[in-house]
């Protein structure tokens, strides 16, 4: 399991918007690193 916080400060319309463009691409990263580590958790 990965936690994470981002904080920002944007416009009140595009709150919905900015949040899902901000999270996406650390969601993809959490993945590919938590995958990364079970494959090589011997190793550790």
């Amino acid at each position: 399991m990965v936690r994470l916080t981002i904080e920002y400060e944007g416009d009140e319309k595009l709150a919905d918007v900015v949040s899902h463009v901000n999270v996406k691409p650390l969601e993809m990263m959490a993945e590919i690193i938590g995958k990364h580590l079970c494959q090589n958790k011997s190793t550790l």
